[in-house]
């Protein structure tokens, strides 16, 4: 108890929160906002059962409206390795509310039991420094890689200087990448309980409920088969795609990877078989992974000197270079991809 609870109440939300909560985000954090205007969506996003995972603080001298919010991504239902992505952290707009209730909220959020907390897509300026300051988180951007497909010309990215990148092919690859599905192929061939100490650890409800069930996007999910795809091969790792068409072209992004990093150097050939003549490139932000396995796999890195534009924004689309910044919790071995957090969530229904 302190000086915040003589006016807030702090609780984790409940069924009962949400409409509440919807308001809040299309009054404070943005007008017309999809999960202030789309319940079901919201639903899909943030509730499991009666519990809802947000944060909140009400103000009993305001008519206990919301003030502040902090909303958050279980990455597992294991309570032992249990990971959050944290989204949505913000406070009401009010000078007559208590200084310093969005720091007061996010180290409330403590209180959910987590082995770490990660946010992604944070302002360098006013978010990161904070996170630095008061809660002594690791703070970074993430690398953005890519792989480019052989084309006369680029309508999506602009390409100034082609790099080709020659990836590593080997005679004798123990690995197979197969497009699943279904997800019950995943349950029976792929043990996530070996990588419970990877932070995060996702689990089978994850990967399942995030590219298996969105109500919005289609994700592509390979399976890395560590023998020929046959039916006694099993599965070291799951690689998920988003393909994003504008016009006549596409790219394919690489928006997760859950498994073993071992086989990405192998995967030179599949990446290459699966860009097919519309798309123009393959792209992958994230941190974690290895520069040379990359390579080896055919992606390049993007540095602050890349004179090529590889996009991120595409709903709007906007041809620029975007760094994505994060702060976690967890001070070494964390990895971070594109579809983490709330780093791929649409901004409308398509």
């Amino acid at each position: 108890m302190n000086r915040y609870d003589e006016r807030y109440d702090f609780y984790f939300a409940k069924a009962e929160d949400i409409d509440d909560i919807m308001e809040y985000i299309d009054t404070v954090w943005k007008k017309g906002h999809i999960l202030a205007t789309d319940r079901e969506f919201f639903e899909y996003e943030f509730r499991d059962g009666e519990d809802v995972h947000f944060l909140i603080a009400r103000d009993r001298l305001h008519n206990n409206i919301i003030a502040a919010i902090n909303g958050y991504y279980p990455c597992s239902k294991d309570k032992e390795h249990f990971d959050i992505w944290g989204c949505m952290w913000s406070a009401r707009k009010d000078n007559q509310d208590m200084p310093m209730l969005g720091v007061e909220v996010g180290k409330r959020l403590y209180n959910l039991g987590h082995r770490s907390e990660t946010g992604l897509g944070n302002n360098k300026n006013t978010a990161v420094p904070i996170q630095r300051r008061f809660f002594k988180d690791k703070t970074g951007k993430l690398e953005q890689y890519y792989m480019l497909n052989e084309q006369t010309e680029y309508r999506i990215a602009d390409i100034k200087e082609p790099v080709f990148l020659i990836g590593k092919e080997y005679d004798n690859n123990r690995y197979c990448m197969k497009r699943i599905t279904d997800f019950k192929e995943i349950e029976e061939n792929f043990d996530f309980t070996r990588f419970k100490e990877n932070v995060p650890y996702k689990d089978g409800w994850y990967i399942n409920k995030r590219f298996f069930n969105h109500p919005v996007y289609t994700y592509e999910v390979y399976g890395i088969y560590n023998n020929e795809c046959g039916a006694d091969s099993l599965i070291d790792a799951l690689i998920t795609f988003k393909k994003v068409v504008i016009g006549e072209r596409s790219v394919l992004r690489l928006v997760d990877f859950t498994g073993d990093k071992a086989v990405i150097p192998y995967l030179y050939k599949d990446f290459k078989g699966i860009m097919t003549p519309e798309i123009e490139y393959i792209d992958f932000y994230c941190y974690g992974f290895e520069e040379d396995a990359l390579n080896k796999a055919g992606f390049i890195k993007r540095t602050g000197q890349d004179i090529n534009i590889i996009p991120n924004y595409f709903d709007p689309f906007v041809r620029e270079n975007v760094d994505i910044w994060f702060n976690t919790t967890q001070q070494e071995g964390i990895t971070i991809c594109k579809a983490d957090s709330d780093q791929d969530r649409p901004n409308r229904r398509v």
